[in-house]
């Protein structure tokens, strides 16, 4: 699932550089899916509650 949100962060990122679709829309995914993704690895890093 980390994974899944960091590529999709990615070609969220992507689509921010394109100039004919709305910037902030993508950049606000971009956002979304790196929060996700910090969320997830501080799940997995909490694990067993160590």
């Amino acid at each position: 699932m980390a994974f899944y949100c960091l590529t999709m962060m990615d070609m969220a990122m992507e689509l921010v550089h394109d100039d004919t679709r709305p910037r902030i829309a993508f950049g606000d995914m971009a956002s979304k899916f790196f929060e996700h993704f910090v969320q997830i690895s501080r799940a997995i890093n909490n694990l067993g509650g160590l």
